[in-house]
């Protein structure tokens, strides 16, 4: 089960990539989360992630 886990958070991510931003979005701030730096911190978790384990900021 654990080397499965790698290949489905790299397919998903595949996935999620090929997938537009929507539009409105960007300066949208729900319960005041930005969108975009959401979108960003969210790459940065997964990017490294792929790359070996996470630290404890991320």
């Amino acid at each position: 089960m654990a080397e499965a886990q790698p290949d489905q958070l790299a397919r998903l991510w595949d996935e999620f990539r090929t997938l537009r931003f929507p539009p409105g979005f960007y300066q949208r701030e729900p319960e005041g989360e930005c969108m975009g730096m959401m979108d960003t911190m969210l790459a940065g978790c997964v990017s490294s992630s792929m790359n070996g384990p996470l630290d404890d900021w991320r």
